[in-house]
């Protein structure tokens, strides 16, 4: 049964416009940034992940930022699928301003998502 159910959305989804494959939700969150030790937060980096230095950030010596994000999504899902939309609570650890190999830029690394079971 579950394959018949996902096989007609996949159907639903190659034949629909684009634009309505859209995932739209509420999501009200708080943000916790804590300054940490900066030989703590690299040893919760990955191989080839690397801490950047941030500025201008008010940060005590010799810290990064590690951010906990508590939140709760609502109404969420494929805009075309009403009924597929949830509530769902989440917690999420990141480590900003990091830089991984071979790819130019500054990123945000999701280090942790925990997400409640959807209601």
């Amino acid at each position: 049964m579950l394959r018949f159910v996902l096989l007609c959305l996949i159907i639903l989804c190659l034949i629909q416009n684009v634009d309505s494959l859209e995932i739209k939700g509420t999501y009200h969150t708080w943000l916790i940034t804590l300054p940490l030790p900066i030989d703590i937060v690299k040893h919760m980096l990955p191989v080839g992940v690397s801490l950047d230095t941030p500025t201008g950030f008010g940060l005590p010596l010799g810290t990064h930022p590690i951010i906990l994000e508590l939140g709760r999504e609502l109404n969420c899902g494929p805009v075309i699928f009403k009924f597929l939309q949830t509530n769902f609570m989440e917690a999420k650890f990141d480590i900003p301003f990091v830089q991984i190999e071979n790819n130019p830029g500054i990123f945000n690394l999701k280090q942790v998502v925990y997400v409640d079971s959807v209601q």
